[in-house]
C-alpha cells in the first residue's frame, strides 16, 4: 500500500536530529508556555494557554526541502506573537518524502499546521503568515483552498485526530448533530455542508497573480490516463478531433538539493523532444505552457500498446515459429533507437518497457524524456528512474550510456 511504504521511509528519519529539530529548541525552549514533543513524522509544538478547539479552520503552509527553514523562520514568528499551537515536518528528509512525485495527493506538501483558537483568529493570522512567507517557494497543496496566491492553505477538519478504528487510516469530527462523520482528506479542496468560509470575502476581492496561458489551439479534455502528486496525464482532443497528450508537472513538487522539480524535468522533456523532432521515434510536440503552479507539455497521442502489454500478448499465445523473427526485429529496432539517441548526445535513463511503445505498423516509439539530458552540457542528473531499469550502484555523479544499456541487458529487454 502506497501510505504504507512512505510512513515506513519517512520512520526510518525519527532518530535524526536535524535543522528544523534544532530551530524549534533554539526558538521555543526559552518560553515556558510552550512545549515540545516529537512522534513519528511530527514535532508538536504546545502551548499551555492556548485554547484549540477540536476541529475548525486550520492554516497549513508548503515549503520545499530548500526554502523549508525560511518558511519555519517566519511562521515561528508569528506563533510566538499569537500563541498558537503547531505542528512541522520533523526533518527535510521527511519533508522531501512529504513533497514526492507519488506522495498521496490529499496528503502532500503540509509542511507545517497551525490550529488557531477561533475563527477571528484564523483570519488575522493567516494573513500574517501570508505576509510573511509570501516570496518564499512551495507546492500547492491540493486538499486545501490556496489563501491569495502564496504558500499558505487552509481548510476545515478535525485539530484532534478522532478514530473509530486503530486500524483504519480514516479520521473523523462532529457535524451539528454531533454524529461522527469522515474527515475527508481528498485532492481537492471541499468543505462540511455545515461550515461557512470566513474568507470567502477575502477571496472575492482578491485579484490572482498567476499567469493563466492557454495553448495554440483549443482543446477538449476527454479523460485522464493518471493522476499523480506531481500532476496528472490526460488525453485530450484539438479542432480536428485527433486525440493528443497532456502532461501535467506541479512546480515545487519533489525539488531536490539544487532546486530542480517535476517541472524543471517537463521542461528538460521538451528540450530533448524539440531536439529530437526530426526523428520518427518520439512524439510530435504540440505546445509547451507554464502557469505560476504547473507547467504543461502537449503532444501527440501515438496509438499502440506499451512494449509491456506487446510482450506479454505474445506470450499468451506464444509460436516460436512465428514470433521469434518479430521479437529479434523489435529488438534491433530499439536497439538501433538508443545508438541514435546516443549519438544525438543524449542519456535517456528512464528506458522501461512502459515508456516504449508498439505501433500498429510494429514500429518503436519512445516517450517519457523528463529525466533524460544532454551529458555534454549537465553536470548532474537525478539519480532517479524507473525501479530495475536504470543503474543504480554506478560510481559517478553524471549519466552516461551504460545507463540506457543496463536495460537490454539487466531486463531481459523483450523475453522478461
Amino acid at each position: 500500500m502506497q501510505i504504507d511504504y512512505y510512513y515506513n521511509k519517512i520512520k526510518s528519519f525519527s532518530c535524526i536530529n536535524d535543522a528544523i529539530y534544532e530551530f524549534i529548541q533554539a526558538c521555543f525552549e526559552s518560553h515556558p508556555e510552550f512545549t515540545i514533543s516529537r512522534q513519528i513524522q511530527w514535532i508538536h509544538v504546545h502551548n499551555k494557554t492556548s485554547n484549540a478547539p477540536a476541529q475548525g479552520w486550520k492554516i497549513h503552509v508548503s515549503a520545499t526541502y530548500i526554502s523549508a527553514i525560511n518558511v519555519l523562520r517566519e511562521v515561528s514568528k508569528v506563533v510566538l506573537d499569537e500563541k498558537l499551537e503547531f505542528k512541522v515536518a520533523d526533518t527535510l528528509e521527511t519533508l522531501k518524502v512529504m513533497n514526492d512525485a507519488h506522495y498521496p495527493r490529499g496528503y502532500s506538501g503540509k509542511f507545517i499546521t497551525i490550529y488557531p483558537n477561533s475563527d477571528e483568529q484564523f483570519v488575522r493570522v493567516i494573513e500574517k503568515i501570508h505576509q510573511r512567507t509570501y516570496n518564499l517557494k512551495g507546492p500547492r497543496i491540493l486538499s486545501d483552498k490556496q489563501y491569495k496566491d502564496g504558500i499558505v492553505f487552509y481548510r476545515y477538519g478535525g485539530f484532534k485526530g478522532i478514530k473509530t478504528d486503530s486500524t483504519d487510516n480514516k479520521y473523523y469530527i462532529y457535524d451539528l448533530d454531533n454524529n461522527l462523520v469522515e474527515d475527508q482528506r481528498n485532492a481537492w479542496y471541499s468543505t462540511p455542508p455545515w461550515v461557512s468560509d470566513p474568507l470567502e470575502h477575502a477571496s472575492r476581492n482578491f485579484e490572482s497573480r498567476d499567469n493563466v496561458l492557454f495553448p495554440r489551439q483549443p482543446l477538449k479534455l476527454l479523460y485522464s490516463v493518471r493522476q499523480a502528486n506531481k500532476g496528472g496525464v490526460y488525453i485530450a482532443q484539438n479542432n480536428n478531433d485527433e486525440k493528443i497528450v497532456l502532461k501535467e508537472a506541479r512546480k515545487y513538487v519533489s525539488t531536490d538539493k539544487n532546486g530542480d522539480d517535476v517541472s524543471d524535468y517537463l521542461k528538460n522533456e521538451y528540450n530533448i523532444l524539440m531536439r529530437l523532432q526530426h526523428t520518427n521515434y518520439v512524439p510530435k510536440v504540440i505546445d509547451f505552457l507554464e502557469t505560476t503552479n504547473s507547467s504543461y507539455l502537449i503532444e501527440e497521442y501515438i496509438e499502440g500498446d506499451v512494449l509491456s502489454k506487446f510482450i506479454g500478448d505474445i506470450h499468451r499465445v506464444y509460436d516460436a515459429n512465428t514470433h521469434i523473427q518479430k521479437l529479434l526485429m523489435l529488438s534491433i529496432q530499439i536497439i538501433e533507437i538508443v545508438k541514435d539517441i546516443h549519438k544525438h548526445g543524449i542519456v535517456i535513463r528512464d528506458l522501461s518497457k512502459n515508456n516504449i511503445i508498439i505501433t500498429q505498423e510494429r514500429f518503436v516509439k519512445v516517450i517519457d524524456f523528463d529525466i533524460a539530458f544532454d551529458y555534454n552540457d549537465r553536470l548532474y542528473a537525478p539519480m532517479s528512474g524507473t525501479e530495475g531499469y536504470y543503474f543504480k550502484n554506478r560510481n559517478c555523479d553524471i549519466a552516461i550510456e551504460a545507463d540506457d544499456i543496463y536495460f537490454f541487458g539487466a531486463r531481459s529487454l523483450i523475453y522478461a
